[in-house]
């Protein structure tokens, strides 16, 4: 098996490459974690909506009850 020279410039140019692929993973990174926490906020605000629509029910449910025993 034959080794392979690298020069300094050669390796200086994938150590560059590494650091500029990391960079780029750590933005992808940033810019998903955003969308994700947006996606997130639609979701409580949806359950918040489904939570205070079932309290009101209920409780519309619970004062006819109550009415209807008296």
């Amino acid at each position: 098996m034959q080794e392979q020279q690298v020069t300094i410039d050669e390796l200086a140019r994938m150590i560059k490459n590494g650091f500029d692929e990391a960079t780029n993973f750590q933005n992808y990174m940033k810019e998903f974690r955003v969308e994700v926490n947006q996606r997130f906020d639609k979701m409580e605000a949806r359950l918040d909506r489904i939570e205070k629509f079932t309290l009101v029910d209920f409780q519309r449910r619970i004062e006819r009850a109550e009415l209807d025993i008296r």
